[in-house]
């Protein structure tokens, strides 16, 4: 848990990896803001950035301590910091993803209640953690690195990795019929995916605690101190990656998941399923202008068709919103 490594290599790992997780971070968050597109998931953005910040910010002033004095008032508040901000981190990078993929789903109800099943268990996981520290370090014993008890991290573990093969299997199996470009496709898997990197982190950390051999205290140290950037870095490139996309790419290329259904499969219907940011009015008269295809209401008029708002049960699972605005 503390710095006692060699001082080259601790303060370059710590140095780089949390200055670009905060700099990714920010990014999402200012570019959400002037873009007026911020949403619940930016709120576990922004408490992970927070998370990171403390933990940079108590590392640095751990430097140089072999380690720290936790009897003191300010050796015990870092202590605590460390233990609560790690975990949290994690929690708020895994809530941010859960409620993008929860933005992503409008009638289907299963998806809808398996996403919040996994921030309850996400929840239920964090808690677990916290409980364990508060009473294994300040009710049992007093707080140093290894007053935890082993198996505590090993259900977390456990939890986060079947939470996360949720989170990657549920978007893209969603998004799985859009007709996209190889391009397209790649960089929307990438964004999906993004939220196992959280989990290699936590899993290899998990491995340097079992591990018995040469240099486990120094790998422990440096792969404890990479949970918390990797939780920011994997809730931030899902509006990084479609942003460096939309770099190469032109807006009428990138633009290719069209945002609106329509199902015609009677004869004298047609259902237009639209996207939850357009607000419907007066459907007689509006337009959608604004939308990657042409469309308003003459074109159905014209044919004797209506459009009204599909059933949940009938509709088919398509994604509502833009994938490069996620």
């Amino acid at each position: 848990m503390y710095p006692n490594i060699s001082d080259n290599v601790w303060i370059g790992t710590t140095v780089t990896m949390h200055t670009l997780a905060i700099a990714m971070g920010s990014f999402r968050l200012i570019h959400r803001y002037r873009t007026k597109l911020y949403y619940w998931d930016d709120w576990g953005v922004a408490g992970c950035l927070i998370c990171n910040v403390t933990v940079f910010s108590v590392l640095c002033t751990l430097k140089g301590e072999s380690p720290p004095e936790v009897q003191t008032m300010n050796g015990q508040l870092r202590f605590w910091l460390l233990w609560v901000c790690l975990p949290s981190a994690q929690w708020t990078s895994r809530l941010s993803i859960a409620f993008t993929v929860l933005r992503l789903i409008l009638f289907d109800v299963w998806r809808k209640r398996l996403t919040k099943a996994l921030i309850a268990v996400f929840t239920l996981a964090w808690m677990l953690i916290t409980l364990d520290y508060i009473i294994e370090c300040h009710v049992n014993t007093l707080p140093h690195a290894d007053c935890t008890r082993k198996i505590v991290p090993i259900v977390a573990l456990a939890v986060y990795i079947i939470g996360d093969a949720g989170l990657v299997y549920i978007p893209l199996h969603l998004l799985r019929r859009l007709r996209l470009p190889r391009g397209g496709r790649l960089m929307v898997r990438l964004v999906f995916s993004a939220a196992g990197i959280s989990t290699v982190a936590a899993l290899a950390n998990l491995v340097s605690d079992i591990y018995e051999g040469p240099q486990k205290e120094t790998m422990g140290q440096l792969l404890c101190i990479l949970r918390a950037p990797t939780a920011l870095i994997s809730c931030s490139l899902i509006v990084i990656i479609p942003c460096v996309y939309r770099v190469f790419w032109r807006e009428e290329e990138w633009m290719v998941s069209i945002p609106i259904n329509i199902d015609v499969s009677n004869a004298g219907t047609a259902t237009v399923s639209l996207p939850g940011r357009v607000a419907v009015s007066d459907p007689a008269t509006r337009s959608f202008t604004t939308l990657p295809l042409p469309f308003s209401h003459r074109s159905f008029t014209e044919q004797r068709q209506w459009h009204s708002w599909p059933e949940r049960d009938s509709t088919e699972d398509k994604p509502a919103i833009l994938i490069t605005d996620v």
